[in-house]
């Protein structure tokens, strides 16, 4: 496979190479960040692979940099394999008041492929990386990541060995199969809750529309996804389906209308497939109306204000709290007793 992925990637047997794999337009990718470490790796024989639409990368780049495009789910494991160390490297959350708190599924992919990893030292990511046993934690500076490349680089040996414990790490822990079941608990525990709250209030389990719990089928789970189902999705979807059935629950996987995963139909029986359109935002006002504002200049004093004196924590839960009552919009029609979603960024 080592000799496959390297083939794939146009690289020889003796260069060292660094890989990194994701969506390239989003800022918190710190692809900047990387490929200014690329350049002052220079002509050292290293080489940084990055899989991604090259058409939201800064041009020129270095002459040590080999852009892939967009590459298929299924051809990255091959690619991972074939390479000495993977990047999974990001900024900060800017617009977030608690920071980078993210759990991305390449940290995961990396470690499974048995490779080392250099990865930002924030957020979930610092949970799992282990300094020097199943990779390196960096500040994100394109001279830490140069210095952890050159660690790696001068002791092959030592990367080897962090990459076998950095998928010993994931099968311990973060397997889809091992998530499912958590969920599927957690799940568990929800419906439980809710039962003992209804016997407690004397509800019947109606509200409006949604039955609760005890309907004849079983309790229902809603399983969202705002993108259509990344990689690892069906996976992980199939295994809480299959683990909910041995549970007597059944999902329902909602997804966008215009954008279904071309794995829908493949879904096991027990799970129903609905696909859903986003709530309309708040309307605007009229034209008219905003020009009005525009002119006495009261829309920018009014901005002014508001980030003066709310707090950006506030902002952000406010904004949040709007997404929530638009979402909700769209799911209350449904009976289901457990709401999970995943990827709403």
């Amino acid at each position: 496979r080592r000799s496959g992925g390297r083939a794939a990637m146009g690289v020889g047997d003796r260069e060292f190479v660094v890989f990194w794999g994701g969506i390239t337009k989003y800022r918190w990718q710190a692809l900047d960040r990387i490929i200014a470490a690329a350049e002052q790796a220079g002509e050292s024989g290293v080489r940084f692979v990055l899989a991604g639409d090259p058409a939201h990368l800064p041009q020129p780049l270095p002459d040590n940099v080999i852009t892939m495009g967009h590459v298929p789910y299924a051809g990255m494991p091959r690619l991972m394999a074939g390479s000495d160390v993977c990047l999974c490297v990001y900024e900060s959350y800017d617009w977030c008041p608690i920071g980078f708190w993210g759990s991305p599924l390449k940290l995961f992919e990396y470690m499974a492929c048995a490779r080392p990893v250099i990865a930002s030292d924030m957020g979930q990511i610092s949970r799992v990386i282990r300094d020097g046993r199943n990779g390196y934690p960096t500040d994100g500076t394109p001279e830490d990541i140069v210095a952890k490349i050159g660690t790696l680089r001068r002791d092959p040996d030592a990367g080897e060995r962090m990459g076998r414990a950095a998928r010993e790490t994931v099968l311990r822990g973060h397997t889809w199969q091992g998530v499912a079941e958590r969920t599927d608990e957690i799940v568990g525990a929800l419906i439980r809750q809710s039962r003992a709250a209804k016997r407690g209030t004397g509800d019947n389990g109606r509200t409006g529309r949604r039955r609760a719990a005890g309907r004849k089928d079983g309790p229902r789970i809603g399983f969202v996804s705002a993108h259509g189902g990344y990689g690892g999705t069906e996976e992980y979807l199939n295994k809480l389906v299959r683990a909910a059935a041995r549970d007597g629950y059944r999902v329902l996987f909602f997804h966008p209308a215009e954008s279904p995963p071309h794995w829908i139909e493949q879904l096991s029986e027990r799970a129903q497939a609905v696909p859903y359109e986003p709530p309309p935002r708040a309307g605007r006002r009229p034209a008219e109306a905003d020009d009005r504002v525009r002119r006495t200049g009261l829309r920018d004093a009014l901005r002014r204000l508001h980030r003066r004196f709310v707090p950006r924590s506030v902002r952000y839960l406010l904004g949040f709290m709007r997404e929530v009552r638009r979402t909700r919009r769209v799911f209350a029609r449904w009976p289901v007793d457990v709401l999970h979603f995943s990827d709403l960024g």
